[in-house]
């Protein structure tokens, strides 16, 4: 058996190159993962609405304005964000038939937490929400979150042919922290 010794500088550089190789890999895997950020688009994604069962598409929304409120039942923030969203933004603009272009708003409430499923229905009821989906295995709320915080509140131009913004492309994306942005916002074509 024939033993090599390896100066200490070779066994550096070649750990450091191995380390190189794996990082690279891994930041590529990761790249794929990288949530959308503002400004960029992405085409659907497919989570659950709590009514009916029944699977809710983004695309379903084509031609919409769409407002996602990611929202858990022991959400501190939620507990003011979730019922200021659905009543200063959903049922206004669906009171005035879309935005000030005649766009459809529509907004999504998205739970993200599948534990105790009784405290969630309680959570939607006391905040009057009206369209609510599960998003469970965090499908929708791993594309656009990048802070693992909620209330996390995006908006999505779901309207083709718009000369401000492509379809579906993120118009606005932020942890609700100080209430809602400017409705201006909402104004899309």
């Amino acid at each position: 058996m024939r033993c090599y010794q390896i100066k200490q500088r070779d066994w550096y550089c070649g750990v450091g190159f191995a380390l190189k190789s794996v990082l690279v890999i891994f930041g590529l895997a990761l790249g794929q993962a990288q949530p959308v950020k503002v400004g960029e688009v992405y085409d659907d994604f497919e989570i659950t609405n709590r009514e009916t069962g029944e699977p809710l598409k983004l695309s379903d929304c084509d031609g919409h304005v769409v407002v996602l409120d990611f929202f858990a039942w022991w959400c501190g923030p939620c507990r003011t964000s979730s019922p200021d969203v659905e009543k200063n933004v959903a049922q206004f603009f669906h009171g005035l038939d879309g935005n000030e272009h005649g766009v459809p708003v529509t907004v999504i409430e998205i739970n993200i937490e599948e534990s105790n499923p009784d405290r969630t229905d309680q959570f939607v009821k006391d905040s009057g929400m009206n369209l609510v989906a599960d998003d469970l295995s965090e499908v929708a709320y791993k594309l656009y979150n990048e802070r693992s915080a909620i209330p996390l509140f995006v908006i999505l131009n779901g309207v083709a042919g718009n000369s401000d913004y492509d379809q579906w492309e993120v118009i606005y994306k932020k942890p609700v922290t100080k209430g809602l942005p400017s409705l201006g916002v909402l104004s899309t074509r």
